[in-house]
């Protein structure tokens, strides 16, 4: 019997993904995983390899599906009762989707839960953060990232304790859920194709009363920025911005609406303005 299946969305990211998957194989004991690679139309290698590893079950799209629209996908094929997200450009330190799977089972109460996450060079790296957009974020981005600094101290974006901590939400490079709840919120929206789209499904998730968790046993590397080129950056960022457009208007009340747009206008320009000065 399937506990848990394992979902990743390759996008061109051949080396990086392959690494991903001998980590996992190499770490996690104590569990019956499965994993399933959904290819978004990669074109470096990645059918002629992947299609041939017996280790995962392996799917090749004739278009790129996006972020959401691959981990959907994937969903559909899982057997495992819970399933657990995570990034290609990210590598396993330890039995970390173990450490997941104890912790989610252990109460009825967790919707959704993630690790630790650390950069390239094994620093605490952005892993949660403490609540879900809406005003106080943009306060926060206006403020360089002062307001969370001042609140919740250096423990904003990585777990330094040895506990678990009530967060806003985990990053989707390591999203650990049922499969019942992933369903029951109709899986990651159609109307996000990269970005926010975890940060949505979180948001479902917590109206159906359901907690998020950090887990900082759960230990994991994240390449961040190793499947974007130099030249792809602007397309990231407007990618992320495009996401965070399709957030607010889904998730906003009217009242956050109005006084977020003045707000992240003034963000926008500052940062605009930051950019041109580097």
């Amino acid at each position: 019997m399937i506990e848990v299946s394992i979902i990743i969305v390759n996008y061109n990211t051949v080396n990086l993904t392959k690494a991903c998957i001998d980590s996992i194989v190499k770490y996690t004991q104590g569990l019956n995983y499965e994993i399933i690679l959904v290819d978004n139309k990669s074109t470096d290698g990645s059918k002629q390899y992947f299609e041939k590893d017996k280790r995962i079950i392996y799917i090749y799209n004739e278009e790129n599906r996006g972020f959401g629209g691959g981990n959907n996908q994937g969903a559909l094929k899982a057997s495992g009762k819970y399933l657990f997200f995570l990034n290609p450009d990210t590598l396993l330190l330890n039995n970390a989707i173990k450490e997941l799977y104890d912790f989610y089972t252990s109460d009825k109460s967790i919707g959704i839960c993630g690790g630790n996450l650390y950069d390239i060079e094994l620093k605490p790296a952005h892993s949660f953060r403490r609540y879900l957009p809406g005003i106080q974020w943009e306060v926060n981005l206006l403020t360089c990232g002062l307001w969370d600094k001042i609140i919740y101290g250096k423990n904003r974006i990585f777990n330094y304790t040895k506990n678990t901590i009530e967060v806003g939400y985990v990053t989707g490079a390591d999203l650990f859920i049922s499969k019942d709840l992933f369903d029951k919120c109709g899986g990651f929206s159609s109307e996000f194709f990269m970005y926010y789209e975890e940060t949505d499904l979180t948001n479902q998730v917590k109206r159906l009363g359901k907690r998020v968790y950090s887990v900082p046993s759960s230990k994991i590397q994240h390449l961040e920025g190793k499947s974007f080129s130099a030249e792809k950056e602007q397309r990231r960022r407007a990618l992320t911005e495009n996401g965070y457009q399709v957030y607010r208007r889904r998730n906003y009340s009217k009242w956050q609406k109005t006084l977020s747009k003045p707000l992240h206008f003034f963000y926008l320009t500052l940062k605009g303005v930051i950019l041109k000065l580097r």
